[in-house]
């Protein structure tokens, strides 16, 4: 338990943790979030949004996410934008945190918004998922310095998700609210 205290000792929670101190950048951060049969320790398979934090302190901001609606219609699987552009990291109680993967500045936040809607979800073959989506996004937004580094592979996330997502199922115990999301740095 120490050394996951010592982990999360960066932890965006505390106000001058993140590298971009900066009061007009944003952080951009990817959030993990609990399916059906998956939770801590499958961070692999958990779904993931990104979110813009304009409220750093309430973890709050625009989110966008891919989502797919199975239809027996015909038309199988769909996949759909999702944005809803004032969110909160700790709205759903299926959260289990996050990483943070960079910064935009405030006023390059509409910029973001429209690169994140030009890429419509459309998969590129078979077992393309929303993180598959989140992972072209970071890719669209390698030239514009938004991100802290190179992020070329989901597997270059997992470990700080695993942090974030131990950190948040613990943060509530002993507690009568509900836990609230980790958020931690990627260490490049």
């Amino acid at each position: 338990m120490d050394k996951l205290r010592s982990l999360l000792s960066f932890n965006l929670n505390l106000p001058l943790t993140f590298p971009h101190r900066d009061e007009h950048k944003h952080p951009i951060a990817i959030v993990q979030y609990q399916r059906a049969s998956f939770g801590v320790g499958t961070e692999e398979h958990l779904h993931w949004a990104l979110f813009v934090l304009t409220d750093r302190r309430r973890q709050r901001g625009p989110s966008f996410q891919a989502i797919d609606r199975l239809y027996s219609d015909g038309r199988g699987v769909v996949w759909r934008l999702h944005e809803c552009a004032h969110d909160a990291v700790r709205a759903s109680p299926r959260c289990l945190g996050g990483v943070v993967v960079g910064a935009v500045r405030a006023r390059e936040v509409d910029e973001l918004r429209e690169m994140l809607r030009a890429n419509r979800p459309h998969p590129k073959g078979p077992g393309w998922n929303c993180r598959s989506w989140i992972m072209e996004c970071l890719r669209s937004m390698r030239g514009k310095g938004w991100l802290c580094g190179d992020i070329a592979q989901q597997a270059a996330l997992l470990p700080a998700l695993r942090i974030a997502s131990r950190g948040s199922s613990c943060s509530g115990r002993g507690r009568k609210r509900r836990p609230r999301p980790v958020l931690v740095r990627l260490e490049v």
